[in-house]
């Protein structure tokens, strides 16, 4: 039984119906209204390849939906003990609970024993964190230990079980990211493992840049999906998404400390429901031009300081959306929309060239992409569904003429690239 996995972010306190697209269909959860916005909040759904779907909720319980379009699912975990996680593997699924034990469910039910759910882990220490990698699941115990399983059993070793990590420092944190796991280590490394594999190095697993917290909590309000630019020794980040249905920043913070200070400089402070009009529209990339800024998007608006803002014209390229890139490159502004596929330039702002689409690459959201070494760059990214990831990379010397520097494939995961940094 093949699996999919979706992971969400709580956004809005809907009260009655939740509805999310999965694998191409739409499943309705009826909700009673007396629910607390914890129970109703989802935090994971993986999708079975016989059309049910397993949602686990921010409270720790879990749903089942028989064929995603039940519009009352029911109840397969609500114990005394909160479900933390649940991971896709072998077919099936592993449910990782707050004390410490895991359980294999082949078939969504019984999530924390019962009917054909088996223990994942038998053994005394307790497990501290479950994440999915490669089709199978890396889990960390308490002791330091970290092992991976291709079929969800066994999570301890023995079986198809393996080391993931046998060295000498002690693993802390897993964490599940777009083209594998995370791993991070007492000593302060970090390494990147594609397979769930030698998680401090070795076979395809890299080591990552070391982050620093500069501050706690910055100025500005949480958000997801804001742009940001570099210009003048100040640091800056423009807009982005609140939460559904459709509430978003135009907004314009600054830092000329490295992100320790910030100051409002443009838009409003509080997210709103409709794009201001007085202002560029939310997503709308920032970038240098000149002596000016400008913000593009269906129009164009241009400053010099950030904080007085004017339109240059409604003829802007397309509307922006978080998939939306600017360049000034080559003398030219290059616009790039992944979620279509366009490219849209312009020599001055104001007069645009027609969306131009890039023959034969797959539209995606959430890629990469970049300017480095005198060309422009798509890599990976992932269906707009994220039930696909891609790990092509695209590469332009002018921003219209596209070459595919590396075919990939739909199944693998998206990495990007370390010869491009």
């Amino acid at each position: 039984m093949k699996t999919a996995t979706l992971e969400f972010t709580p956004r809005s306190g809907m009260r009655r119906f939740c509805h999310w697209l999965l694998a191409g269909f739409v499943l309705a959860a009826s909700v009673p209204s007396a629910a607390t916005d914890v129970d109703i909040a989802i935090r994971r759904v993986t999708v079975m390849s016989n059309g049910g779907a397993v949602v686990l909720m921010q409270s720790g319980k879990a749903w089942f939906y028989v064929n995603g379009l039940d519009t009352q699912g029911f109840l397969v975990y609500g114990g005394a003990v909160r479900a933390e996680n649940l991971v896709p593997a072998g077919g099936g699924v592993v449910t990782h609970l707050g004390d410490g034990r895991a359980f294999f469910s082949p078939d969504g039910l019984y999530l924390g024993g019962g009917g054909v759910t088996v223990p994942a882990y038998a053994g005394t220490q307790k497990i501290t964190r479950i994440a999915s990698v490669n089709n199978g699941v890396v889990t960390l115990f308490s002791g330091g230990g970290a092992y991976f399983s291709p079929d969800g059993r066994n999570l301890g070793g023995g079986g198809n079980t393996t080391w993931a990590y046998r060295g000498k420092q002690k693993v802390i944190d897993l964490v599940e990211v777009t083209g594998g796991i995370k791993t991070q280590f007492n000593g302060g490394g970090i390494y990147l493992s594609t397979t769930g594999l030698n998680l401090g190095g070795g076979g395809t697993t890299y080591s990552t840049p070391t982050w620093n917290r500069v501050v706690a909590g910055a100025a500005f309000r949480p958000r997801d999906s804001a742009k940001t630019i570099v210009r003048d020794g100040t640091i800056a980040i423009v807009g982005g998404f609140f939460r559904s249905p459709n509430w978003s920043y135009a907004d314009y913070w600054s830092s000329a400390d490295s992100g320790e200070t910030w100051q409002w400089q443009a838009g409003s402070v509080e997210p709103e429901s409709s794009p201001p009009a007085d202002l560029y529209e939310p997503y709308s990339p920032v970038l240098p031009w000149g002596s000016d800024l400008l913000a593009i998007g269906s129009s164009v608006w241009r400053s010099r300081d950030a904080m007085s803002w004017q339109k240059l014209t409604n003829g802007g390229p397309a509307r922006a959306t978080e998939d939306t890139f600017a360049f000034n490159f080559k003398g030219r502004i290059v616009v790039i929309q992944t979620h279509y596929g366009k490219i849209f330039t312009s020599a001055d702002g104001v007069s645009w060239s027609a969306g131009h689409v890039v023959p034969n690459m797959t539209t995606r959201c959430g890629a990469a992409v970049t300017m480095a070494r005198g060309k422009l760059w798509i890599m990976g990214g992932s269906s707009c569904n994220y039930l696909t990831s891609y790990d092509d990379i695209w590469s332009s010397d002018d921003g219209v003429n596209w070459q595919r520097a590396k075919a990939g494939s739909s199944s693998a995961p998206a990495v990007l690239p370390w010869g491009i940094r």
